[in-house]
Parts: structure tokens; sequence; C-alpha cells
């Protein structure tokens, strides 16, 4: 399940309300759910949706992955500090995140063998 923008979308109070319990109810009833793939941008902070949505994961006791996205945009020093404070802020450690990018390729396999083995984990 894709949710891009899912913080930034343009939508009245009830139409994101609706859309949040939809969230809600696919995250906490899917039964195949292994766990999830957080996107998070290196250069920006994460948004009040982004901490609520955190809170919410770690309530429910859903595995999270987290890929933080874009790393080609920043020096690779910086990369570090930048992926320090993101999770610091969401309150995950540095072993549950990759940090990649999509132009230089950076992480992909990284993150590709942390989905099969956060799969494979709730599989046993």
């Amino acid at each position: 399940m894709d949710l891009p923008g899912y913080g930034y979308a343009r939508a009245s109070k009830s139409e994101r309300s609706r859309f949040a319990k939809l969230i809600e109810t696919y995250l906490r009833t899917r039964e195949s759910l292994a766990g999830l793939v957080w996107l998070l941008d290196v250069r920006r902070n994460p948004s009040a949706a982004d901490l609520a949505l955190g809170d919410q994961l770690a309530g429910w006791e859903i595995p999270v992955l987290v890929a933080i996205t874009k790393g080609d945009k920043l020096t690779r020093a910086k990369r570090s500090e930048r992926m320090r404070s993101i999770l610091g802020e969401i309150g995950l450690p540095e072993d549950q995140a990759v940090m990649t990018s999509a132009v230089t390729k950076e992480g992909i396999e990284d993150l590709e063998e942390a989905i099969l083995a956060l799969a494979a984990e709730v599989r046993s």
C-alpha cells in the first residue's frame, strides 16, 4: 500500500478523517501485513502527521523499516547527521533504517535485504 503525500494531501478535515480511518483499518486488520516501509525525505524534518503516524504504529506494534530517501541530495557527512536527527525525532534506532537514493541506487540492495528479513521474521 502506497500513501504518497499522505501528510500533504489537500483535503477537508472530514476527508482526512475518513482517509485516516481507512489507513488504520487496513494496517490493523491486514493479516498478511509483515511490516511497513516508511519513506522519509532526508531533507525534511518529520511533519506532525509523520510523528502521529509513528506513535500509532508503535501502539499497534507494527514492525517498521524506515527508508530515508534522496540520499544523493546531501553530502555523505550531512546524510549521516540528518539520518540520526530524523530517527531521533521519530524514536527509531538506526538498525531499522536504510539511507537510499533512487538516482545513485545507494542503499537499494540493503533496503531489499531488510524488507526480506522483516518478512521472514514475521513469517517464522
